[in-house]
């Protein structure tokens, strides 16, 4: 992990540009498709009540620069617009790059962005995050995907290979523990477009995280991380940490 605080401390720019959720729409658009873009409702420098009325009933608020500024709106009907309003325009207050030192978000102009709610039966998507290490050229590259979900009001997760074999490690957060359920551990019909579709947008970068979300049989792109879990996290076995630091090429670079 040695290499991700490095990473963390000296942020290469266009980690800024690509962490941003509303810039890196343009990237997902111009490299991949716009058919893999969350349909977009609108983007606000702050909020007011009068927007938040002229949105569907439901939709997911979120703010573009750090991770858990979020808000899922199942129905707007059940929720105090006032309070959503100012949930929302505290986000905009809060510098994240010093929640956990990630430099790269503290050059993102902070935002506000409504966008399409994926629920099913009320509830997100599972999410699939796909690990992609891009290795120097004649050396294999290597991936892997952690699946996450919300299972009894409790994080879960569960780690797989490109063949959907089980990954041998497993990377341990506080509160989040491992998946059970046959229906989120099953192979998603279309993983083999999830895996390509990660492999482009992480291509550029020694190590990319990104983030997919399977929604009544498409993919839908969520984000890109550079810093997973601000490198806070246990491998087990330990070995991992060693094998998969390998597997992250130095120095960081950025290569379209």
């Amino acid at each position: 992990m040695e290499k991700l605080y490095s990473r963390i401390m000296n942020p290469l720019p266009i980690f800024s540009q690509l962490a941003d959720k509303v810039e890196v729409r343009n990237y997902v658009k111009r490299v991949l498709g716009p058919e893999y873009l969350i349909p977009l409702y609108g983007v606000y420098d702050s909020l007011t009540e009068e927007d938040l009325n002229e949105l569907p009933s439901s939709f997911v608020l979120k703010a573009n620069h750090g991770a858990g500024f979020y808000k899922v709106v199942a129905d707007k009907s059940q929720e105090s617009i006032s309070s959503l309003v100012s949930e929302a325009n505290h986000w905009l207050s809060i510098d994240y790059s010093k929640r956990y030192f990630e430099k790269h978000y503290g050059q993102i102009i902070p935002k506000l962005i409504a966008e399409k709610a994926l629920l099913v039966e009320g509830k997100s998507p599972t999410d699939y995050k796909v690990h992609v290490f891009n290795r120097p050229e004649g050396e294999e590259d290597y991936l892997f995907i952690q699946v996450m979900a919300k299972c009894g009001g409790k994080m879960q997760n569960a780690f797989f290979l490109e063949s959907w074999d089980p990954a041998p490690f497993k990377l341990r957060r506080k509160g989040v523990g491992d998946i059970e359920s046959p229906e989120l551990l099953a192979k998603p019909a279309i993983l083999n477009e999830l895996i390509n579709a990660s492999k482009v947008l992480a291509k550029p970068f020694s190590y990319a995280r990104v983030d997919f979300y399977i929604y009544e049989g498409k993919l839908y792109f969520g984000e890109i991380t550079f810093s997973h879990a601000a490198g806070n996290m246990n491998i087990e076995p330990e070995i991992w940490n060693m094998e998969l630091g390998k597997m992250f090429s130095w120095p960081d670079r950025f290569s379209l």
